[in-house]
C-alpha cells in the first residue's frame, strides 16, 4: 500500500513537471502516467486485501462465539 501510494504521488509529481515546451515533456508525461496507473493499482490491491482480511477476522470472531 505504501509503495503504491508513493508511486502514484511521484507519478503525479512527474506529470505536473511536464510543462509544454520542455524537451523531456513527452517522456515525463509517459513515465508519470505509468507511475500513477501502476501506483494506483498497487494501492487498490492493498486496500482490497486489507478489507478481505478484516472480513475474515470478523467472521472468525462471530463464529467463535466471543
Amino acid at each position: 500500500g505504501v509503495l503504491g501510494a508513493g508511486m502514484a504521488l511521484q507519478g503525479g509529481r512527474l506529470l505536473t513537471l511536464s510543462m509544454p515546451g520542455m524537451a523531456a515533456a513527452d517522456t515525463l508525461t509517459e513515465v508519470g502516467s505509468w507511475g500513477v496507473g501502476l501506483g494506483g493499482a498497487a494501492l487498490s490491491a492493498a486496500l482490497l486485501m486489507a478489507l478481505r482480511e478484516f472480513r475474515v477476522r470478523a467472521q472468525r470472531i462471530r463464529t467463535s462465539g466471543s
